[in-house]
């Protein structure tokens, strides 16, 4: 069975420098075949990610004076992760960013064809004490419910920035998209039919091999928080009759200017979301662009619509993260301790 190649003693000694060169890897096309154990391309988001964990951990090693260099010790390893679970910084991390700063630290070491330090008893122990202590949950954004989206919207007045921002709004609430999902849509992806309209999302954080799956639009009742009017009068404004089919269907946008073939980026919904729910007089820290995905699940859910029918609108795989999602669960109809003898 092939083995993994020893680091190469000319190159990186540093761990930063040897995650950016692995980094550098991932993001080429992966040969058509691969040997057995060889580093798979990674989402660009995973890569950005990971260099992210190495900037920290060098952050907190330079503020003691010390060099990381691969391969670390389960001492430093255990004293880093449990520095950033008391927030040695003033920023305490959750046990879901510990553990993500694990991930990339048995990553690197894999990368590298080096002996794993996270596995150790010592390190095993540190993230066994951070769940106790600060617990597993972990912060989610306050779903943004049909009434305050519709608040938002109307909010926003007319003109090219508004019509863009109003179908970014609705089409990101009414698809259960990801940020990264709806900027990531071009106009090819988007057939009307007598219903409203199917959006195929070639690709997505579940989907890194591009299987792709298609979502329903429905006309809505309201022109402000309709899917369709929204785009329709989106499209209309930026002044393309018959854009080019690869053309992103949310471009960027100067002086009230339609850049042409410029993407919008998935930070755009989340400024729009927080300055909409200021404008309502709600805390920005609260909500997040995926108080769009979390407030559809939440309305579907209270509308009486099946998970199953949730699921496949948001292209979730688990109940469990369903339910994680549907930040109000309905209290007021049967309940499993009733009508047992009790």
């Amino acid at each position: 069975m092939p083995t993994r190649p020893p680091p190469d003693p000319a190159g990186p000694s540093t761990a930063l420098q040897l995650l950016e060169r692995s980094a550098a890897q991932e993001l080429q096309p992966a040969p058509r075949a691969a040997a057995p154990g060889a580093t798979r391309p990674r989402a660009a988001a995973t890569v950005a990610a990971r260099s992210h964990d190495w900037t920290q951990l060098k952050r907190w090693a330079a503020a003691r004076g010390l060099v990381v260099e691969l391969p670390l010790s389960p001492e430093l390893v255990g004293s880093w992760l449990a520095a950033c679970a008391a927030g040695w910084d003033g920023r305490p991390r959750a046990v879901a960013t510990l553990e993500r700063y694990r991930t990339s630290l048995v990553h690197a070491h894999r990368a590298a064809g080096l002996p794993d330090p996270c596995s150790a008893e010592l390190v095993l122990d540190v993230m066994e004490s951070a769940r106790r202590e600060r617990g597993t949950d972990q912060r989610q954004a306050h779903p943004l419910s049909v009434a305050q989206l519709r608040a938002i919207c109307a909010q926003l007045g007319t003109g090219v920035h508004a019509a863009r921002d109003r179908a970014l709004l609705v089409v990101t609430f009414a698809g259960g998209f990801r940020a990264s999902e709806v900027v990531g849509l071009c106009c090819r992806d988007l057939i009307y039919d007598d219903r409203g309209a199917i959006v195929t999302v070639t690709r997505s954080k579940t989907d890194q091999h591009g299987r792709g799956r298609r979502v329903r639009l429905p006309y809505g009742s309201d022109a402000l928080t309709c899917p369709i009017r929204t785009l329709g009068t989106w499209q209309l404004v930026r002044g393309v009759e018959e854009p080019d089919p690869a053309t992103p269907l949310f471009l960027s946008l100067r002086c009230d200017q339609v850049v042409p073939g410029q993407r919008i980026h998935r930070h755009t919904v989340d400024r729009l979301v927080k300055r909409g729910v200021t404008t309502l007089g709600l805390d920005a820290g609260l909500y997040s662009s995926h108080s769009l995905r979390s407030g559809l699940v939440t309305a579907a859910r209270a509308a009486g619509h099946s998970a199953a029918v949730v699921m496949r609108q948001t292209g979730m795989r688990s109940l469990t993260t369903l339910e994680r999602y549907d930040r109000d669960p309905d209290l007021t109809g049967p309940c499993a301790a009733s009508g047992i003898g009790l």
